[in-house]
């Protein structure tokens, strides 16, 4: 599930490419602050119990089970470049391994993404 809304007014009709009302500028009298798009979204999966139970894979350092909680904002700064600043904190059903003797039911996410479209 995800929810995202544009703070500059653009319409979107699909997802396909943006070209926003302002692109982004900062040279006087053209400036501009492209489009932004603040945005939250969750996922869930579950792969079952049989990867496990069938032997597929040692269940003991991993999980099958894992949902994600995020929000973010995506800064289109004209139809051909977009960067994402994205928060994801992440929970896992079963604790997992993260060295030999360490592991976590929870792990948290920074990114920083740059998109160039041409």
């Amino acid at each position: 599930v995800q929810g995202a809304y544009f703070l500059t007014g653009e319409q979107v009709a699909g997802r396909g490419v943006l070209s926003p009302n302002r692109p982004f500028d900062i040279r006087k009298g053209k400036r501009g602050p492209g489009a932004w798009e603040p945005f939250c979204r969750y996922n869930y999966l579950n792969v079952g119990r049989s990867v496990f139970d069938n032997n597929l894979t040692d269940g003991r350092p991993w999980t099958n089970e894992v949902q994600s909680i995020g929000s973010g904002v995506n800064w289109y700064w004209n139809q051909y470049v977009k960067l994402v600043f994205e928060y994801e904190h992440i929970i896992f059903g079963d604790p997992v391994a993260i060295n030999a003797t360490e592991t976590q039911t929870s792990s948290d996410l920074f990114l920083l993404r740059t998109q160039v479209s041409f």
